[in-house]
């Protein structure tokens, strides 16, 4: 099962999602590429970013958006915006959720 993505708010609201079908190779690609922060996200599992860490989470997505492989550069782009939504407000997540 591929994985998702929500940005997630306190109390229980999912704001946006997000099903592109590039974020497993997304994540493959960041680990093959020793990002620290997107290549530890569990593919199996949950995986959760709080809005201060989306500053180390944006520049890692920024340079995947250069990537030759496009549907990993399509995810990545996808995920920019989730994660300018993040930043946008306290106690929002952004929430990969895994097989």
């Amino acid at each position: 099962m591929p994985l998702s993505v929500r940005v997630w708010t306190l109390p229980d609201r999912i704001l946006e999602r997000s099903i592109h079908r590039g974020l497993n190779q997304l994540i493959r690609e960041a680990r093959r590429q020793g990002l620290p922060t997107l290549g530890n996200v569990d593919e199996y599992d949950e995986t959760r970013f709080t809005r201060m860490q989306m500053s180390a989470l944006i520049p890692e997505l920024q340079s995947l958006v250069q990537s030759n492989i496009s549907e990993v550069a399509d995810a990545a782009t996808e995920l920019l915006a989730l994660g300018e939504q993040v930043r946008g407000g306290p106690h929002r997540y952004l929430v990969f959720i895994g097989d």
